[in-house]
């Protein structure tokens, strides 16, 4: 009995040695999870890659993590950074976390290793595991990397004549990049072979790192869902500063004495305030949480505006697979459903700033053009697949298109459009009014390449099942070798090959949950607004 008791001592600690790794800032001890086929894998919750940004390092740029004496337990969620979820705010200041997820920390060959940039448009969204879940992708040998960054005011603020770093949102993800290459290979990955990948916002971040010099080498391709440096929502306003102060009753306008005033609130209050000046993107007008242009510097993110950073890229000739889905907009039908949002259909707030630069003139003459092409000559007057291609085309297609046809002679390009429809399109069908269409909304593919928590379990077999299993293959597998379908027809890929973009053929492959499909994209839209762009000499 004593025997068998010291046997299974060992196999104890054993197991828990096999759960520590040790980082810069010191040991780890992680949990065991299970992928959605029941296999385990190891995941390392709750990890700082850097100082909390609080007090005086509020608005600054983030500083090395202090080390931790003994094991620091990483078996628990990160923390999320305060937004609002479903309406509710949620979240906290000390939140610049990130969780990592390998099958083996010590395998014979260094693995691959996917970088996850979340989406929310820079104010919004986490990276946890309730929204974030592994259990997908991690049918796959890769390890994986997710983490939140400062969103909002907090992360995004902007102050002339001020010590309050600008873009420090985008900089923290910076920061983390540097930190999985110094530390990555603790966990079985090699920091020579990193893609990163991210929707929305973070496909929008994926493509700005792609062209800014802070991101220069620290990694090796890059997928942008449904987010480019194009779309009309990615520019802000300056000076957000002196409004939020205002709100907080900080009667100043010296720069100075509002950065040392914003540093003594609670970061609750700030948090109302910002929500107090609409802090929302739009297309229509820069907006409160946008990235701004820095200017040329060592330290700076945007050096340029985007038009100007596209044309002299850093990473020239790194694989990219960019794509959207065909339903991108109904998200804005469940924001008007859910929380009163309501649309103008005169269509006034959807055209995009860039073409209308606040001209009223050019802003009713374009109305009239969009009329014709998509409507028939009438305005709408409802929700329908017309009303939210419009959309669609504004803020998402037609900008990842752009880029199509900018970079596909320079990268290797692989273009797709989601259409999958089954039961985890979970933001499609969050509501009746939308469930009736056929496709997939803004951040639908994303609940097939991680779990949400919204979600019912995979039944194997199923349609999802396999939807899940082609999607992840095709996505590590460009992690790994920086082809989706490395090795042509593949009866598990529907034996179709996806083919690079070219200045001739617009080649796309279309994810849908019945076949996958390769096609080449009909364009008759984008040359419709690039034609709108000529006319009113606006760069695109």
């Amino acid at each position: 009995m004593i025997i068998l008791c010291l046997i299974l001592g060992f196999m104890t600690l054993c197991d828990g040695q096999e759960n520590i790794v040790e980082t810069e800032g010191g040991k780890l001890r992680g949990a065991t999870l299970k992928n959605y086929k029941g296999e385990d894998f190891l995941a390392f919750m709750s990890i700082p890659y850097a100082e909390p940004p609080l007090g005086p390092l509020r608005f600054k740029a983030l500083q090395p993590v202090k080390p931790w004496e003994g094991v620091r337990d990483a078996t628990v969620d990160l923390p999320k950074c305060i937004h609002t979820h479903l309406g509710v705010q949620t979240g906290v200041e000390d939140c610049v976390y990130m969780n990592v997820y390998t099958k083996d920390p010590n395998p014979s060959e260094l693995k691959h290793v996917m970088v996850y940039l979340h989406e929310g448009g820079f104010y919004f969204g986490s990276s946890s595991v309730d929204v974030i879940g592994p259990h997908h992708i991690m049918i796959e040998d890769v390890v994986l990397v997710t983490f939140d960054y400062r969103l909002g005011a907090l992360g995004f603020l902007h102050l002339e004549g001020s010590d309050i770093v600008e873009n420090n949102g985008v900089k923290d993800q910076v920061f983390a990049l540097k930190w999985v290459q110094r530390n990555i290979h603790k966990f079985g990955g090699n920091k020579d072979s990193v893609t990163i990948f991210g929707e929305s916002a973070g496909g929008v971040a994926v493509n700005l790192h792609m062209v800014s010099p802070m991101s220069k080498g620290l990694f090796h391709r890059g997928i942008s869902h449904s987010g480019v440096a194009l779309v009309p929502w990615m520019l802000g306003n300056r000076n957000t500063g002196l409004e939020l102060a205002a709100k907080l009753g900080i009667e100043s306008n010296d720069p100075k004495i509002i950065e040392d005033e914003l540093r003594k609130k609670p970061y609750t209050d700030i948090f109302q305030a910002q929500q107090e000046m609409f802090w929302l993107a739009r297309p229509q007008s820069l907006w409160n949480g946008g990235l701004v242009v820095e200017g040329p510097g060592e330290d700076h993110f945007l050096t340029a505006g985007p038009y100007d950073m596209l044309k002299d890229p850093w990473s020239v000739g790194m694989p990219y697979i960019i794509g959207y889905n065909n339903l991108e907009a109904v998200f804005v039908e469940i924001l008007e459903t859910m929380f009163g949002f309501p649309h103008d259909y005169t269509l006034q707030n959807d055209m995009s700033h860039a073409l209308i630069e606040g001209d009223p003139n050019i802003l009713n003459e374009v109305i009239e053009e969009v009329k014709k092409f998509y409507f028939g000559g009438n305005l709408p007057v409802k929700y329908d697949y017309d009303l939210l291609q419009l959309m669609t085309d504004i803020s998402f297609r037609y900008p990842v298109i752009q880029l199509v046809r900018k970079w596909a002679s320079t990268y290797p390009m692989y273009l797709y459009e989601f259409t999958a429809d089954t039961k985890l399109n979970l933001f499609k069908n969050a509501i009746p009014q939308t469930a009736k269409y056929q496709g997939a909304a803004h951040m639908d593919e994303l609940c097939y390449i991680f779990r949400h928590s919204f979600n019912a379990d995979i039944e194997l077999g199923s349609t999802e099942d396999k939807v899940v299993e082609k999607m992840v293959k095709m996505w590590t597998n460009f992690a790994k070798y920086g082809q989706p379908i490395p090795d042509g027809e593949n009866a598990d890929l529907d034996n179709v090959v996806w083919k690079k973009v070219n200045s001739n053929e617009m080649n796309c492959l279309v994810l849908n949950h019945k076949q996958l499909n390769d096609t080449i994209l009909d364009v008759k839209f984008a040359d419709f607004w690039d034609s709108l762009h000529k006319k009113y000499n606006r760069q695109y």
